[in-house]
């Protein structure tokens, strides 16, 4: 027996609980909002199996699918929450209890993520396949966004996978019951196809059979065909000073230290508030991190100061301290190696207290110095432009902020009064100038949470108005420092120059035992040169 779900309604958090759902002795289940699990389960309904979403070959299955799914939507349906609030872990393991067994007659579960021009023809080519009696395969078909990005909260071992492999969109995630999982690129239309011929007209009963008698041939040619996407860490809010930092610091440098074992890390962005104070002492104390991180990755990482890098507590700003003085950071850094040019900014400068702001002169004189860079280097213009700033230049919106963070990881959540301390003046005309330069990416820090929001700016050339999406990533704490965030945090973007394809990890540590643990994915639209 085997089955096909053609998902056009399919997302990410969708995928990722079927995952959840088929893996054994998976750990506690992923978030997923009202909403999403409604239509998943709706997904799996009668009526849409009728309009040919989900083909599988036994009638008995389909319909003790769908019964289930009907009962479980009334029952989601029924919660007293709102549409976009998470629901509570123990519904979700409810309807994971119920439809599991359903799940437990196959062995391998496989996502093709395909382009939607090639939708029709996968279909026509993988549902014969999916109705072998012989068949054990379970198979998903998902589009790729190329609007807006794709993201996954709490995302399991084989999503996982997906993000941090951008080079192999578009491709087939194969995994089975342990969780073992591999993503294989399929470049032509004819390897997706392949693929799932052989999947599911021969039984495979695990992801390490699989490879071994039918990927590992293939995988060894897109090996020596490609190189895989570079990855960039981004850490914030180091605060050396505080006693958070001094007593977390280990178990930074030890993740860090894993990252480059597994080959997980080429250079590293620290966006601002090395220090808590401007102090030469505390500076010394980060200068040591500092030439660690460059024996460890062979590149200087990208600094930016913050606002506690320049400020006493009192807010008072510091103009000719030593420390602030002799700290070394680019406003430009071009990467030849990881063909990326990063735009640094200080939005902590001549601003009072914790607010930030970047004007023209400072966005005047990084188009000026990428300019004369271009003018030695005909490949700039296909290197991934990204901000390197401090400060959030989208706002936290009380009550509509996508926070990644799990309840149970902060003490507290005061968005609203913190917002207006801490906001970035200038920061519309700053996000449009990001969108008229092409800069697809902002990387910031300053508020403790780990958070990213995407917005399309309109731009005007030539009376053509196009929308082009800027995306903002923030690092939070990486060293845990702060009454509100009692976890260490990273995150690590992942790019691949040949693709165009870049993602985004979201990392953290809640000192619990678990080590770190991945929050959220977010798999961004390919990038795009604007001339």
């Amino acid at each position: 027996m085997g089955g096909l779900v053609q998902g056009s309604i399919l997302t990410f958090s969708h995928i990722n609980l079927l995952a959840f759902m088929t893996i054994r002795q998976a750990s506690e289940p992923p978030r997923i909002q009202q909403f999403e699990l409604i239509e998943l389960l709706e997904s799996l309904n009668e009526e849409l199996v009728e309009s040919q979403p989900l083909l599988i070959v036994t009638e008995t299955w389909i319909r003790q699918l769908t019964e289930k799914s009907q009962i479980l939507v009334r029952y989601i349906g029924n919660l007293p929450i709102d549409g976009h609030d998470y629901v509570e872990p123990e519904d979700i393991a409810k309807v994971a209890n119920e439809l599991e067994p359903l799940f437990r007659e196959f062995t391998i579960f496989s996502l093709a993520i395909i382009r939607a021009d090639r939708r029709k023809e996968l279909e026509e080519m993988a549902t014969p396949a999916s109705r072998r009696q012989q068949s054990r395969a379970f198979s998903v078909v998902m589009e790729m966004g190329e609007e807006k990005p794709l993201e996954v909260i709490d995302p399991l071992p084989p999503i996982v996978s997906l993000i941090r492999a951008p080079e192999n969109w578009p491709g087939v995630l194969f995994w089975d019951k342990t969780g073992e999982s591999s993503f294989v690129p399929a470049r032509e239309h004819s390897d997706l196809a392949n693929l799932y011929s052989d999947l599911h007209f021969k039984r495979f009963d695990s992801v390490d059979e699989l490879i071994r008698n039918l990927l590992a041939e293939y995988l060894a040619d897109e090996l020596r065909k490609r190189k895989r996407s570079v990855t960039l860490v981004h850490l914030s809010d180091l605060h050396f000073g505080t006693k958070e930092a001094t007593q977390n610091l280990q178990c930074l440098e030890s993740e860090l230290h894993r990252l480059t074992k597994s080959k997980q890390i080429d250079r590293v962005v620290i966006t601002g508030d090395l220090l808590d104070l401007p102090d030469k002492i505390l500076l010394d104390q980060f200068e040591a991190f500092r030439s660690r991180l460059v024996e460890l990755t062979g590149k200087d990482p990208i600094v930016i100061p913050g606002n506690h890098d320049q400020r006493e507590k009192h807010g008072a700003y510091v103009q000719k301290l030593d420390a602030v003085a002799n700290l070394e950071w680019s406003s430009i850094v071009c990467d030849d190696e990881l063909e990326c040019v990063f735009y640094c900014f200080d939005s902590s400068r001549e601003v009072f207290g914790a607010y930030g702001g970047i004007d023209l002169a400072d966005r005047a004189r990084a188009e000026n110095k990428v300019g004369q860079l271009a003018k030695t280097n005909k490949a700039l213009g296909r290197y991934l432009p990204i901000a390197v700033i401090h400060h959030h230049p989208y706002g936290y919106v009380k009550g509509m902020e996508n926070i990644i963070p799990r309840k149970s990881m902060l003490r507290s959540l005061s968005l609203a009064f913190e917002q207006f301390f801490l906001y970035m003046k200038n920061a519309e005309e700053f996000v449009k100038w990001c969108g008229n330069r092409g800069i697809s990416l902002i990387l910031h820090g300053h508020k403790h949470i780990q958070r990213h929001v995407t917005k399309q700016v309109s731009s005007t050339e030539y009376n053509i108005t196009e929308t082009r999406p800027v995306t903002a990533v923030g690092c939070g704490t990486s060293l845990g420092v702060g009454s509100n965030t009692p976890f260490l945090s990273y995150n690590t973007i992942r790019w691949d120059p040949v693709s165009t394809q870049w993602s985004v990890e979201f990392l953290a540590n809640a000192l619990d035992g678990k080590g770190f643990v991945s929050l959220k994915g977010l798999k961004a639209p390919s990038w795009k040169k604007y001339d």
